[in-house]
């Protein structure tokens, strides 16, 4: 089972949540940290794997700019692929379900399912789905030196163009797949109703021991959600109203494949919705170096446990 998404959506707390449900989530993992209290459960591997991929590329883990994914692909070559397949078979030996971890994974959706089907193994991908304005304002919160570098106005209009850009990549590589989005904040909310969402559309049996869902219950802690949704404040920035708008909307179809609506419909909706943003994001490229979000591949990923 893979976990990714957008980086700050939610990922560790779903991922968190299957290990403390007791599906292995094999480490060494990032050290916790206080952009993640509770920790990432981000394996080391992957962290590596995927940055030194990103770095050839030259892309960023929130790259703003549409298309990028091809220069991804132009590196996720054979060798990569057989250390990917090599390294998955290993982990996932003796286990029905094993998790990884990783919003950069997301870049390197058909790397995956290719390496899965050299390793024999089932791909099902977890996509955590979280309102924009809250990824943007803890990206803010978290991740400062962008904002030092860009000024707010461009920093947050270059984070929601990379939150787009990541949520429409990531559905069109997933699909005819195995997926299940989940909402962060439905999460949250009820982890309970989430983990049998997960088995229901990705055909699994998750663990139920007694003591495994104490445990849960003392991870899942609402108060990790330190952002509330509030667009007005971008707007308040000067973020473009039409980039706005768009990042609603696609939010909003991804809520609605959350909800299991992942028919023709809303595919279409997401296709439309590509289109207006490769017309939109050259209004970013007006306001910094085009540089500037492709070199941020997230969180220095020094120490591990």
């Amino acid at each position: 089972m893979l976990v990714t998404g957008a980086g700050r959506s939610g990922t560790s707390t779903i991922a968190g949540v299957l290990h403390h449900l007791g599906v292995p989530v094999p480490g060494p993992h990032l050290e916790a940290n206080p952009t993640n209290p509770l920790g990432f459960f981000e394996a080391g591997w992957a962290v590596y794997f995927h940055n030194r991929a990103l770095r050839q590329a030259g892309v960023g883990l929130a790259d703003h700019r549409p298309g990028i994914e091809e220069q991804v692909r132009a590196v996720a070559g054979r060798k990569r692929r057989g250390r990917l397949a090599t390294r998955l078979r290993d982990l996932s030996a003796g286990h029905p379900i094993t998790v990884v971890k990783d919003p950069r994974a997301a870049w390197f959706l058909p790397l995956w399912q290719r390496a899965c089907t050299d390793a024999g193994l089932d791909l099902r991908t977890v996509v955590m789905v979280r309102h924009p304005a809250e990824v943007v304002g803890s990206r803010r919160t978290h991740y400062a030196s962008g904002e030092e570098r860009l000024g707010a106005q461009r920093y947050a209009a270059r984070a929601l163009g990379g939150w787009i850009n990541v949520m429409l990549v990531t559905e069109q590589d997933t699909r005819g797949t195995p997926r299940c989005f989940v909402r962060y904040n439905a999460l949250l909310a009820d982890w309970r109703r989430t983990t049998r969402a997960i088995e229901r559309r990705l055909g699994l049996r998750l663990p139920g021991d007694p003591e495994r869902v104490a445990a849960t219950d003392a991870f899942v802690d609402p108060g990790l959600r330190r952002h509330r949704p509030d667009s007005s404040a971008l707007a308040a920035l000067g973020v473009d109203p039409d980039l706005l708008t768009l990042a609603e909307e696609v939010f909003a179809l991804g809520c609605r494949v959350a909800a299991g609506r992942d028919g023709r419909r809303t595919r279409r909706a997401f296709d439309e919705a590509r289109e207006r943003y490769a017309r939109l994001a050259p209004r970013l490229e007006s306001t910094g170096d085009p540089g500037s979000t492709g070199a941020d591949i997230g969180p220095d990923p020094s120490t591990l446990r």
